[in-house]
């Protein structure tokens, strides 16, 4: 009897143990993601914001993004948002764009895109359509409208 306490007692030890284990080595892999999603994140936003430099929107347009290790599709997402806030509204077409983008790949997940100034637009039909915006995902949401974006976006970030 005092033997199979023992061995009892043994074998609890170890899958205590184990699960200690694989608790800890499981947080250093979800540590390892998230560092490297953070690598990658800084490195596009950087090159992002180059871009605007060389094109000259570094002064007329804002640029936010944000980087996270998505549990959900297990991968790194990068989001990125761009308006203008100087612009020749008669001259010029103002887009709000939104993106998240698989940073691994560089691969679209979902998109937004609207015209700021579509009553520059005679068709009213087009101009009511751009004033709307226009919203693509893959296979996996329906994204019509800003709203969608906005709802994915949160259900991808969140962590």
């Amino acid at each position: 009897m005092k033997n199979i306490k023992s061995t009892y007692i043994l074998i609890l030890l170890f899958v205590i143990a184990f699960g200690i284990y694989t608790y800890k080595s499981v947080q250093e892999k979800n540590l390892a993601r998230k560092d490297k999603c953070a690598e990658v994140g800084l490195k596009l936003g950087e090159k992002n914001r180059a871009h605007l430099k060389d094109v000259g929107q570094d002064k007329t347009d804002i640029y936010e993004d944000e980087y996270i290790y998505s549990k959900k599709l297990k991968t790194c997402l990068y989001y990125k948002k761009q308006f203008p806030i100087v612009y020749d509204a008669q001259n010029y077409v103002g887009l709000l764009t939104k993106e998240i983008l698989d940073a691994s790949t560089n691969k679209k997940v979902v998109s937004f895109i609207k015209m700021l100034n579509s009553e520059t637009v005679e068709d009213e039909m087009v101009r009511n359509k751009m004033a709307q915006g226009s919203c693509t995902s893959s296979e996996e949401w329906s994204c019509k409208t800003e709203d969608d974006f906005n709802k994915i976006k949160e259900e991808l970030f969140e962590n």
